[in-house]
């Protein structure tokens, strides 16, 4: 506390003793004592002074000790100074005396404060407004603030003191916790600074990906390999991306990393709608996309031959060939080829106008509202055909007949005929039937609007005289390979024939025994289908009118088809050469075990070809023929097929046989398995129409032969 000079004021007699002036600061005090000496002694109280003071300012107080004393007290606060002039009167018996001085109180400036705002915490990105709070003492005085260490890229008003702006996304890396300082002045004074602090936390931000171009390719495109990685970013230092997409063409994956790959599935086409997503691992996790348009051109045609009607069907009936364009992604077809040079049966052609094979002609007609849609314009429907869809002369036939399309479009059909012959029948008065068993092997092209696909006809799964192919990319193109393995145990070797070398096209011999284990060879774990065509040559009054090869067949009496899975290298199939024909011809291919389901069945090339001639052995039995018969429901059947056996001593078995393409006998009969006899009450409610065959097989003891015979039945209702 300051000490202040403290003077006494006497008063001698009347007269008063002049005083200097006094001085002292805002917040002081001053104690003034006042004295008044006399010569007398006063002994009556009603002659004592009575001291006063005049101009007394509002801090100050006078007591009066009665005693000739007193003493003036000054305790000036703040926002009292100035000058105050003040007069000392010392009265007695009516007379007064005084003296005059002047209190000086010196401003004094005082230190402004400053408020701590605490702990603050921000995210990075935010935005921010923080007002510091301060106050002066003296009013009136102007104050400027001081701030240092904000988080980066704050700031603040010196005049107000508010700090504002948006967190640096970087802030919490330079941090993350800031130690802030800030003080205030009034200009002359600063008052005693605050520290806080100032803790920034991490703000995930959205990371980037940038556009993705529009994409192409054909279906079972191979080796796709599509890098994104450099179109995502993260503007957070350490976070990382992940990759993830929607929507790809079946077959393809993307990894975490960014990159596309896959094989392009042979089913996929048309324009996919792709997603992709980039997710870092912040908190929360944030996410960008980018969607672009995949184009899978899917070129894709099935092609169907005699796909009803048996072994019996034939290519000139109208309507029995049929084109579909099953594409995807806007394709057309612009133009089909058919080649039967490459058929199972050899000389089989193209015969329109009865000059190969039989004298009948069927010229290359067209459905007219398909021929219309797809822009074909067929020749005349009698000779002479139009030539110019046939091409490669052969034996008074041709091999390849070509089709070219104006608008083939995606979904539409194209239903078709034309007479194929086999030219061993040349000239003969008896019409022959080609349906599409005979044709198998022949060779499918299909041109597209984006190029050729070229394919085999095979037969259809299910079905007993008709083919189909499906021309399209990434079916199987490895070819296998046929041979045959005779059995151990006495059985005599298949002699092949020289004019038919192992290892070309057609590998052909001669066997007197019924057993044989086929091997298909191929690519290791590829499902391969495996035709035994039972075959026989039908000449029909007369000799051939072109050159037969020993081997030679020209029709199917039934099929035998197998399939199975290579597995080091092949598989084998045990098959038998028992039944009414001599020649077998077999022929193999790989299946797609990616491709639809149902009839269509894709599969690849086709095999060489391996013919076994059957000769000797147990004499086949034979069964008359049945006709189609017509019953109703509750009619009672007695029916008694006829078979024989030339060997003596062999009985037959008889049996119903079962399978896709023949059907169990109506409810409420059955087959006597020792006399064949069919018999029963025809059960109500088996009305409908059933293809039946019938059986016998002999008792030989080491290759039992069996016959059979087919027939309709139809069964009436009520």
């Amino acid at each position: 506390m300051a000490t202040f000079l403290i003077r006494s004021l006497e008063i001698i007699g009347r007269r008063m003793v002049a005083v200097a002036d006094q001085a002292v600061v805002e917040g002081g005090s001053l104690s003034v004592p006042v004295t008044v000496t006399t010569p007398e002694v006063v002994s009556d109280p009603a002659d004592a002074f009575v001291l006063s003071v005049s101009g007394l300012p509002g801090f100050g107080a006078f007591t009066d000790n009665g005693d000739g004393t007193g003493e003036i007290g000054l305790t000036p606060g703040f926002a009292d100074a100035g000058s105050y002039p003040m007069t000392v009167t010392a009265t007695r018996r009516g007379k007064a005396d005084s003296t005059s001085f002047t209190l000086t109180v010196t401003n004094v400036n005082r230190m402004p404060t400053i408020t701590d705002p605490g702990t603050q915490t921000s995210g990075e990105g935010s935005s921010v407004f923080l007002a510091l709070q301060a106050s002066d003492p003296d009013v009136g005085d102007v104050l400027t603030f001081s701030v240092t260490g904000l988080p980066s890229a704050l700031t603040f008003d010196p005049a107000t003191g508010e700090i504002s702006g948006t967190v640096s996304a970087t802030a919490k890396d330079d941090g993350p916790d800031y130690l802030v300082t800030a003080s205030v002045s009034d200009g002359t004074v600063s008052s005693a600074p605050v520290m806080f602090t100032w803790t920034v936390n991490d703000t995930n931000r959205n990371p980037t990906l940038g556009e993705i171009s529009d994409q192409s390719n054909f279906a079972a495109d191979t080796g796709i390999s599509l890098d994104l990685s450099s179109l995502g970013s993260d503007p957070d230092p350490g976070d990382t991306i992940t990759f993830s997409a929607v929507g790809l063409p079946t077959g393809l994956t993307i990894s975490a990393g960014g990159v596309i790959t896959g094989d392009i599935s042979s089913d996929a086409g048309g324009v996919f709608a792709v997603t992709v997503t980039v997710t870092d691992d912040g908190t929360p996790t944030l996410s960008a996309d980018r969607s672009f348009q995949w184009q899978v051109w899917a070129p894709e045609a099935v092609f169907t031959a005699t796909q009803t009607g048996g072994v019996f069907a034939t290519t000139r009936t109208p309507e029995s060939l049929v084109l579909t364009n099953s594409s995807k992604g806007g394709i057309t077809i612009d133009s089909i080829s058919i080649d039967l040079s490459t058929s199972v049966y050899p000389d089989i052609v193209w015969d329109p106008e009865g000059t190969a094979g039989d004298p009948g002609f069927g010229c290359l007609t067209a459905n007219a509202v398909d021929a219309a849609a797809v822009g074909f314009t067929p020749g005349p429907g009698s000779p002479p055909c139009n030539a110019e869809f046939f091409t490669v002369p052969h034996e008074g036939g041709w091999d390849v007949v070509t089709m070219t399309f104006g608008h083939f479009e995606e979904g539409e059909s194209f239903r078709f005929s034309a007479e194929a012959d086999p030219t061993s029948i040349s000239s003969l008065g008896g019409a022959g039937f080609l349906s599409a068993m005979e044709m198998t092997g022949a060779t499918v092209t299909v041109t597209f609007s984006t190029g050729a696909i070229v394919t085999e006809l095979f037969q259809t799964p299910g079905t007993f005289g008709g083919a189909q192919t499906i021309a399209r990319r990434g079916i199987p193109t490895a070819t296998p390979s046929l041979d045959v393995i005779t059995h151990g145990g006495g059985l005599s070797p298949v002699a092949w024939d020289a004019t038919h070398a192992p290892g070309g096209t057609v590998k052909a011999g001669t066997t007197t025994t019924t057993s044989h284990t086929v091997r298909v060879s191929g690519p290791e774990g590829a499902t391969v289908r495996l035709l035994v065509l039972r075959s026989d040559l039908v000449l029909v009054g007369g000799d051939p009118g072109f050159d037969v090869d020993p081997f030679e067949a020209n029709n199917t009496e039934d099929v035998d088809a197998f399939e199975g899975v290579i597995s080091g290298g092949s598989v084998d199939f045990a098959v038998s050469l028992l039944g009414k024909t001599k020649l077998f011809y077999m022929i193999a291919t790989i299946r797609d075990v990616d491709g639809d389901a149902g009839t269509l069945d894709p599969t690849g090339p086709t095999s060489n070809i391996v013919i076994l001639r059957q000769d000797g052995g147990n004499t086949l039995p034979v069964v008359d023929p049945l006709p189609a018969r017509t019953d109703p429901e509750g009619a009672v059947i007695s029916l008694q097929p006829v078979g024989s056996d030339a060997d003596p001593g062999q009985t037959l078995t008889w049996r119903i046989v079962v399978n896709p393409t023949h059907d169990p006998l109506p409810a409420g009969l059955s087959i006597d398995p020792a006399t064949g006899l069919i018999s029963g009450t025809i059960s109500a409610g088996a009305a409908g129409d059933y293809f039946i065959r019938v059986e016998a097989t002999d008792n030989h003891p080491t290759e039992p032969a069996s016959d059979f015979a087919d027939f309709g039945w139809t069964v009436t209702g009520p």
